[in-house]
């Protein structure tokens, strides 16, 4: 479509108007023209109508009006006021943000740079605690890791060359257990938002009443307390109201960890029920041995052992 030039419609809008006419009437309808100065005729024809300014405004292409009136001032505020007698508003958007840039001072005082480098001081530091902390987080994060290694090849080695199963059993549920008991120490040495997660491997000792009807286990315990001097050593939430012997048994303490644990144990364990549920001393004529040591058991040990296994998924 063909769009004349913006200059060449505005000049053809800009017209004369008719000249007044005055009508009399008596003795006959008699009609002259009022004749004008050479001033207010040029006067006249700067004006424009309403009319006029809407038909051009549907000849131009508006858009690329607006972009050659923001290089011609002078023009711009003629025909700034064309359409605002016409009803119609223009904006120029290069104007208005230079008018509210003026609004805000842009000079800073003495107490804004200071505010500002205040802050900049607390930013640095931040970012060096940030950087530490990572670090930090690294080196308790290797150093479980080798420790991890070290206990396993260790345990390997005592059971594989120095000693034999039977005697490294008790000691690596043991090991295993201070999973449980020292789960939120561990925890405490991340920060807040570290997400950290225990999984006890094993090592979950029940409380357990043996065949005989006692606690055989619970006083194995109570000697390896009492001869440790593990007192002070255990949760205090669970000492301050239970005997330190049971605060050494997980199942009274996994309700008090804080943070998520996980455990892994097995619901039929043969050192459990060779020393805690049939051991020798409640055992004396051996009736237990082929059930603890190979798990040939009878109908009546299967349901003790499926109590057992009971009472275990419960307590996790």
């Amino acid at each position: 479509m063909f769009l004349p030039d913006w200059r060449t419609v505005l000049s053809s809008a800009f017209r004369a108007s008719s000249s007044p006419r005055t009508c009399l009437l008596g003795g006959g309808f008699r009609c002259f023209t009022a004749k004008t100065s050479p001033d207010e005729e040029e006067q006249k024809k700067k004006e424009i109508t309403l009319a006029e300014a809407k038909k051009l405004m549907r000849l131009v292409n508006l858009e690329d009006m607006k972009k050659k009136l923001v290089d011609l001032p002078d023009e711009a505020h003629v025909f700034a006021r064309v359409l605002d007698d016409a009803g119609v508003v223009l904006i120029f958007r290069d104007k208005v943000v230079d008018l509210i840039r003026r609004v805000f001072p842009t000079d800073e005082t003495a107490e804004e740079a200071q505010i500002k480098d205040e802050f900049n001081k607390m930013r640095t530091m931040k970012e060096e605690i940030d950087v530490l902390a990572h670090r930090q987080v690294r080196k308790i994060l290797w150093c479980g890791l080798a420790t991890a290694i070290v206990q396993i090849s260790l345990f390997v080695r005592l059971t594989f060359w120095e000693f034999s199963w039977d005697v490294m059993e008790p000691i690596t549920f043991f090991a295993t257990a201070t999973t449980i008991l020292r789960c939120d120490d561990f925890s405490s040495l991340f920060p807040p938002n570290t997400k950290v997660k225990c999984m006890s491997d094993a090592g979950f000792f029940l409380d357990a009443v043996d065949i005989s009807g006692a606690h055989s286990i619970r006083r194995m315990y109570s000697g390896v307390v009492n001869t440790q001097g593990l007192q002070n050593t255990l949760p205090r939430t669970c000492t301050s109201h239970l005997d330190p012997t049971l605060c050494f048994f997980p199942q009274n303490i996994i309700n008090q960890v804080k943070t998520p644990l996980f455990i892994l144990n097995s619901a039929f364990d043969s050192w459990q029920i060779e020393n805690s549920i049939a051991p020798p001393s409640a055992d004396p004529s051996g009736s237990w041995h082929n059930c603890s040591s190979s798990f040939k058991c009878n109908t009546s040990q299967m349901q003790f052992l499926e109590a057992i296994y009971t009472l275990v998924a419960n307590q996790n």
